[in-house]
């Protein structure tokens, strides 16, 4: 089992340009596990799912802007597409 101690020290020589095949291969040496030696380089996903709801929104209000301004449906697929984004990334939570 891997320590936070430990791990806040290996990101911090990663962030000093450490090479992470030197780490791996020093921490392989210490005895400690693939899974425990992945917990020290997990990355960092985004969360995207407020931006695909704001832009759902901004892009509804311009489809209904155009609609009255011109006449015309057009480009509805963007807001669609926007809010099925968001209702994926809600639900892999």
């Amino acid at each position: 089992m891997i320590t936070s101690e430990k791990i806040s020290e290996v990101k911090k020589k990663t962030k000093n340009g450490y090479p992470v095949g030197e780490l791996k291969n020093e921490l392989i040496n210490e005895g400690y596990t693939k899974e425990d030696i992945a917990k020290c380089f997990e990355v960092h996903k985004a969360d995207m799912g407020s931006w695909y709801l704001f832009f759902g929104v901004v892009f509804s209000f311009l489809c209904i802007w155009y609609f009255f301004e011109y006449g015309r449906i057009i480009l509805v697929g963007l807001p669609v597409i926007m809010f099925a984004l968001y209702y994926k990334a809600n639900k892999k939570k």
